[in-house]
């Protein structure tokens, strides 16, 4: 095992590559597994090969259950999570070699799996994200196709959004503050030229983002919403296109393209809803006409003072859902402010009190800045018909409406739980 310290998580290291799988093994650098996730709320909408073999959620119960390297939350990486441990400046692998031995790279029949779903009006979610790590790119597989599996321990990290109303979006997460309006280069010319010349809402210190802030800003379980996932409502994006990064690709393109040259040397770029494209491929290239400048927030420019509960999604739809039976589906609260965020009581509100019902719960938790807490709903309708609630939570964030009563407590109902029609 391996810890990122700058994250928090903690990586597994493979074993004995030598092109023979050992499933006897967990570990083994050669094991291929297909993509399995039986849980609604985690899944896209399909559970992948639930009934093939080797499969992962098989190997994450065994990893779990033997409670491996004194852990028992093994989890499939997000494709960020993955994107993030290429090594940009180097191929075949791109990766850091002296902390991940064994990773393989020979091979176009399969890549390190992800969690992550792929969602398109086009494409449905039986396909997921990988990375290959010859030179780092991202590819969507089939979820009835097996690949690599690198496992990881630790909470993933979510972005929290919020629209400062000058032009500019400011991620409490990773302290970046970006461009809210994407330009082309047809209208701005040269990417960096542009980005280093920006001035917008005061600042001076724009640049063009590398392909790292670039997957960080992107949402990609996206389902219409460009770039937003923790905190604050889908910010949608006003351009769609592949969008340029300053990292540049150590490997040349085909000889073929030399002649192609947009945007010399070629760099590595993010596509976001590209028509008839993949919407949040990472490869690399001569394009990239979108671009989005990035700096990073000085301490005091993150516009949050004291508490503030923040809940993702805002509603929940359990879909057609048969009676009596059970849909389970997740949310998380959030602190995006910068002092200690304090739960109370979490209830829900409805007519059909069979219907609805908290299954995990984050009630008088607290939970530090920059942190979260996920609680489990299960939808269970116990006859026919449209069924909808409210969630409501206290907490000491000052925004909110206080009920009437004896002592004064916060609440906050704009989570509605859209929750659900019956099913035949």
């Amino acid at each position: 095992m391996v810890k990122d310290e700058v994250t928090g998580l903690v990586w597994e290291v493979k074993e004995a590559r030598d092109r023979k799988p050992n499933f006897s093994n967990p570990h083994d650098a050669d094991n291929y597994y297909y993509w399995a996730d039986s849980n609604f709320s985690t899944n896209g909408g399909d559970s992948g090969a639930v009934g093939l073999h080797p499969n992962t959620e098989d190997l994450l119960k065994e990893l779990n259950d033997s409670n491996w390297g004194g852990r028992s939350d093994w989890r499939l990486p997000t494709v960020k999570e993955l994107l993030y441990l290429v090594n940009r400046d180097r191929t075949s692998p791109a990766i850091d070699t002296d902390y991940f031995p064994n990773t393989i790279d020979y091979t176009l029949e399969r890549f390190y799996l992800s969690s992550t779903s792929y969602y398109h009006y086009s494409i449905p979610a039986s396909k997921y994200w990988c990375v290959e790590f010859s030179k780092g790119d991202s590819i969507l597989f089939d979820k009835n196709v097996s690949s690599w599996v690198r496992v990881v321990s630790g909470a993933a990290t979510e972005n929290c959004f919020i629209d400062n109303g000058d032009g500019t979006v400011t991620d409490l997460g990773s302290g970046l503050m970006w461009q809210a309006e994407a330009v082309t280069t047809y209208d701005c010319g040269d990417p960096l030229e542009y980005c280093e010349t920006l001035t917008l809402a005061g600042y001076n210190d724009w640049r063009l983002p590398d392909i790292n802030e670039l997957v960080s800003m992107y949402n990609y379980p996206s389902k219409g919403c460009r770039y937003s996932s923790g905190c604050y409502p889908c910010v949608e994006d006003n351009l769609f296109g592949v969008y340029a990064s300053s990292t540049l690709a150590v490997e040349p393109l085909p000889s073929y393209l030399d002649g192609i040259c947009f945007s010399c040397p070629p760099t590595w770029y993010l596509e976001i809803n590209e028509p008839g494209g993949l919407d949040g491929k990472v490869s690399y290239g001569y394009s990239g006409y979108c671009v989005r400048a990035v700096r990073t927030a000085g301490v005091g420019e993150i516009p949050i003072d004291g508490p503030d509960i923040c809940v993702t999604p805002d509603s929940l739809d359990f879909g057609n859902v048969s009676v009596s039976g059970i849909v389970d589906l997740s949310l998380t609260i959030s602190n995006c402010g910068d002092e200690d965020l304090v739960l109370g009581d979490i209830e829900i509100g409805y007519d059909a009190e069979s219907s609805f019902r908290i299954i995990s719960t984050c009630a008088r938790k607290v939970i530090t800045s920059g942190d979260h807490c996920v609680m489990n709903i299960r939808f269970q309708p116990a006859s026919e018909g449209v069924k909808t609630a409210t969630l409501y939570i206290e907490s000491n964030d000052p925004d909110g409406t206080p009920q009437t009563g004896a002592s004064v407590r916060q609440w906050h109902n704009h989570f509605a739980l859209l929750l659900c029609r019956h099913g035949s």
